[in-house]
This record gives structure tokens, sequence and C-alpha cells, in this order.
């Protein structure tokens, strides 16, 4: 305890650290690359199921535009209006002009 006393440094306490070396530093870069690598397999994964899902969604469309209404069992909108399943245009407007008045 008399060494410690106010103004008295030990020898121990005046050496400077070493200093830092690529020894040193070595596990933190093995994390850093071991990240990296990680990160850009996610990436070529995501870019790769994207361009996948985007022709999926291409060539969906191209399906559906080819196939006519029969093929979704949808009739016509035509032969609903005539058998008076849905309202044309026309008497949508007189109706609501009935309504109206």
């Amino acid at each position: 305890m008399e060494n410690m006393q106010k103004g008295h440094v030990s020898s121990a306490s005046r050496e400077k650290p070493p200093a830092l070396t690529l020894q040193n530093l070595t596990g933190a870069f093995i994390i850093l690359f071991v990240g990296l690598g990680l990160s850009l397999l996610a990436f070529l994964y995501e870019l790769v199921s994207s361009i996948a899902s985007h022709e999926m969604l291409i060539q969906t469309d191209a399906k559906l535009k080819s196939k006519t209404p029969e093929a979704f069992d949808e009739p016509p909108k035509e032969s609903l209006e005539s058998e008076g399943l849905i309202a044309s245009g026309t008497q949508l407007q007189e109706e609501s002009k009935e309504f109206v008045e």
C-alpha cells in the first residue's frame, strides 16, 4: 500500500501496450470474410429466385391470354346480358334516371 501513494507510479504501468498487428486481427478478418461470403450467397439466391419467379409469371400470363372465356367456365358477357343476369350499360343509365326522378 505504501507504493500506491499519490504521485507514485509503478514501473509496470509505464509500459506501452503492444502495437496491433495483422496476427492480432486475424479473427476479425475471418468473421468479416465469412459474413461477406454468406451475404453474397444470399444475394445470388435472391437474384436467381427472382428471375425464376419473373419467368414463371410471364409464362402464366401468356397462357392466360391464349385461353378463351369458355376455358375459365365463364359465359361471355353478352350471353349474361341477354339472359338478364347482368344489366348492360344502357339499362343501368335508364334505371338511374328513373331512380333520380
